[in-house]
């Protein structure tokens, strides 16, 4: 993904991770991968009208699953609605193993394995967060997660889900 956006904002200070909310937004890329839980796969063709979060996330980085877990308790709680949250994993073995007592129930947890989703969305770091409005245009990318920054999620993706 070529990147030629103009930064609207950015925010970096010590407590708080790098955010970019980019302009113009451009097409959120497509893409087929399989749950972590289950056989079945999930197709994002951004066709539902819904405000997207994509959680890209690593087990190699601890801060990454606490950020899984974080949000999937924030989505749960979250009063938005079209909107959703998909985690997708990018290790390259599947990690059943660490969700097995923990699993979250709120977002859709996927992988990928080949790491061919996080090259599109040219993903370097763990946890990254691109959100997605619902006329499907990346409009934020984050690094860092969402931690320590969950009001301004709420704001953000609660702005966008009322947008028309």
């Amino acid at each position: 993904m070529i990147r030629n956006f103009r930064e609207v904002n950015s925010i970096k200070e010590a407590n708080r991770p790098a955010i970019r909310l980019l302009e113009p937004a451009m097409t959120a890329f497509p893409f087929c991968l399989p749950r972590i839980f289950g056989n079945a796969h999930f197709d994002f063709f951004h066709k539902s009208e819904k405000v997207t979060l994509l959680c890209f996330w690593s087990t190699e980085v601890e801060k990454s699953l606490l950020a899984v877990n974080h949000l999937d308790n924030w989505y749960r709680e979250s009063e938005i609605g079209n909107f959703e949250v998909i985690a997708i994993n990018c290790d390259q073995f599947k990690p059943d193993s660490i969700f097995n007592s923990a699993r979250p129930s709120g977002i859709k947890m996927l992988w990928d394995q080949d790491g061919l989703t996080k090259n599109m969305y040219k993903i370097n770091h763990f946890p990254t967060t691109v959100l997605i409005d619902k006329f499907g245009k990346i409009r934020d990318e984050k690094t860092g997660g969402p931690l320590n920054d969950w009001a301004r999620l709420n704001l953000r993706v609660a702005s966008l889900a009322a947008e028309r």
